[in-house]
């Protein structure tokens, strides 16, 4: 069974029952030690912690990140709800292909203009990444397709006389969209339909990604930090029809956002014998509220020594 290091689900709270008439104690949250925080999800289930648009979906049966099904002009993506401007390390495994021809691919993106509207036109050429107009950010391309410099053509803010892709597998650092290539490789694991395992390092001026834990890209040089967005985008174009999946995420960060957690007990105004006439308070995630996120509640009467 897959279990799901969930912040909200890690918190535990202990109210203490004493033998006041009325109390009314509040509950906040520990806030990290120092200036880094890590989080983990497994999709095995809801975190909370993403945004889906398009054909982007948590599936509950396998319990993992579906970018795109296997069909022709699929385009999904993920958000992340908590901001990214530091340096980080990301973790994650991924499984593209199964479909009846190989393409598109996916990215994972980061520093990144949000935006909440993917364009399924052309969406092989552009992996969800962008639309018809360039979006600002970087990601780490798994591109399983190599699309002509015309692809890339008209596409508002891009080059006047784009390159194509350099072939039909590579893994690529991009910037703001998919004709942008800083650097890149070829691998013949980017649409195996088999299981690898990725680490992205992006630290002040570099970053760098294994896959099955050797380093396969690096690259050095100034980074726009303008935009916090940080997610998983992927695409199908009208040949292409491959599945692309991502699961085991983990992510390590400088001013990495947690749940938030506020609780207060009320007791009668008259002696309750230990009876708390109400509990109530918040789970919040970047001030949104979390809904079906695991809550333990426990007491003592005895100063928490049973």
């Amino acid at each position: 069974m897959k279990r799901s290091l969930i912040p909200a689900a890690l918190v535990i709270i202990v109210l203490l029952f004493p033998t006041l008439i009325s109390f009314t104690p509040i509950i906040q949250p520990v806030k990290a030690q120092n200036a880094s925080a890590s989080f983990s999800d497994d999709f095995s289930s809801d975190s909370s912690a993403w945004q889906y648009f398009g054909s982007a979906f948590r599936d509950t049966t396998n319990q993992y990140l579906v970018l795109t099904p296997s069909g022709n002009q699929q385009a999904g993506v993920a958000f992340f709800n908590s901001p990214i401007q530091g340096s980080f390390t990301a973790n994650f495994r991924y499984k593209a292909g199964g479909g009846n021809w190989q393409g598109d691919g996916f990215t994972m993106f980061f520093y990144k203009q949000k935006y909440s509207t993917v364009d399924s036109a052309d969406s092989g050429s552009r992996l969800g990444f962008n639309s018809i107009s360039v979006i600002p950010g970087y990601g780490i391309e798994f591109d399983g397709w190599q699309n002509v410099s015309w692809d890339f053509q008209g596409i508002t803010g891009g080059q006047s006389n784009p390159s194509g892709d350099p072939s039909d597998n590579h893994i690529a650092l991009i910037q703001d969209y998919t004709g942008n290539h800083l650097t890149w490789v070829n691998d013949t694991r980017v649409a195996d339909n088999n299981w690898h395992s990725v680490s992205v390092s992006v630290q002040g001026s570099s970053v760098s990604v294994s896959i099955d834990q050797a380093v396969v890209l690096q690259w050095s040089g100034a980074l726009n930090r303008t935009y916090d967005g940080f997610g998983f985008s992927g695409a199908t174009g009208g040949v292409g029809s491959n599945w692309h999946i991502i699961d085991d995420f983990s992510i390590t960060s400088q001013n990495l956002k947690t749940p938030n957690l506020t609780a207060s007990c009320i007791s009668p105004q008259t002696q309750s014998g230990f009876n708390v006439f109400k509990i109530g308070g918040s789970l919040t995630f970047d001030g949104a509220g979390i809904s079906g996120a695991p809550i333990y509640l426990y007491y003592s009467v005895n100063g928490g020594e049973t």
